[in-house]
């Protein structure tokens, strides 16, 4: 434990001395890395840059949402264009926590089984300059924000940078337009199924299925096929000799979810009782020790009527059942 406070206090240091150096002007200019190209979704070029070096142009709104757009409002505007699919992201969206939710709808005969989770993540939409980027967001370490040590957590904790995209044009109140298609059909590992099924995805033999918002979310579902080298799976016929590539066709469902502006109030958990749990790593500096904090997943229940003893919920809770549940279960 002593030797997690002095990593803690070390890194208070190199903050310390990192705050003392001159900030540097972010260069708008740079090129996208490679990593990046397949998640920046811009039709012109490598790297959605439209050319090396290339700071974006925006276009004109009428330019780049054609009148043959089939646009749908939610919590992001949605707009399919053939196959292409652009986002448009409200100012009031950006920086925001948005909880993604990513599952296997459908899958391969012998790959998994439809329905299967892939995980979830925090995420937010950032913009600098004319260029909007994806960037994920971890609560496994955490410390009070009014101690030192909460700016030891932030070195630590840089929002890793999962996409980039061009903003290809501005909407009304400056939303932002970007186009997401490559997004869904060529998935960073970070948003794909690489987890679930190992490979890599072919393009050419993706596509984007449908995008749907709502008011508080956004979902959107793709068709993608995974080259997997070297294993078949119940009915997919045994690989080439000497290891060959068996393809994998899968339909993703991706779900972005508007988490609210104010928290609920955290319970933590007992290991005594068999909730399910999240766990995270408490830096705050309290008796010379880090903690390891334990929280229970549960339902956001709120009373309609505080002040009444027994009260309808604010939201109810809503179980969907699966059409391809059995007639007899479905009681």
């Amino acid at each position: 434990m002593r030797s997690l406070v002095s990593a803690v206090a070390a890194g208070l240091v190199l903050s310390a001395c990192a705050r003392n150096t001159p900030p540097q002007a972010p260069s708008p200019a740079r090129n996208v890395p490679a990593a990046n190209a397949a998640a920046a979704g811009d039709s012109a070029g490598p790297g959605g840059r439209g050319g090396a070096g290339a700071e974006p142009r925006p276009q004109p709104y009428n330019r780049v949402v054609t009148s043959g757009a089939q646009t749908r409002e939610g919590m992001f505007k949605v707009h399919r264009i053939g196959p292409k699919l652009l986002f448009e992201i409200p100012k009031d969206q950006l920086n925001k926590d948005i909880l993604l939710v990513s599952e296997i709808a459908q899958t391969t005969l012998g790959v998994g089984y439809g329905g299967a989770a892939v995980g979830n993540r925090v995420l937010n939409f950032e913009r600098r300059n004319n260029y909007m980027y994806l960037r994920g967001k971890s609560f496994a370490i955490r410390a009070d924000t009014t101690t030192p040590e909460w700016q030891a957590v932030q070195a630590a904790n840089v929002r890793p940078i999962i996409a980039v995209f061009n903003i290809e044009s501005y909407g009304a109140d400056s939303a932002a337009v970007i186009d997401v298609t490559r997004l869904f059909t060529q998935p960073p590992n970070e948003l794909g199924v690489s987890s679930r099924i190992p490979g890599s995805v072919d393009a050419a033999r993706s596509w984007v299925e449908n995008a749907v918002p709502f008011p508080d979310n956004v979902n959107v579902t793709s068709t993608l096929t995974i080259n997997r080298t070297g294993a078949a799976g119940r009915g997919e016929g045994a690989p080439a000799a000497g290891g060959g590539t068996t393809a994998s066709t899968v339909v993703m469902h991706w779900s972005f979810h508007r988490l609210p502006d104010v928290p609920m109030m955290p319970r933590l958990c007992d290991d005594r009782v068999g909730y399910f749990s999240v766990r995270y790593t408490d830096f705050t500096d309290r008796d010379g020790k880090v903690h390891d904090r334990c929280l229970i997943t549960r339902y956001r229940l709120e009373k309609k009527d505080p002040s009444a003893a027994i009260s309808d919920p604010v939201k109810p809770i809503v179980y969907y059942i699966d059409p391809a549940t059995p007639t007899k279960w479905v009681p």
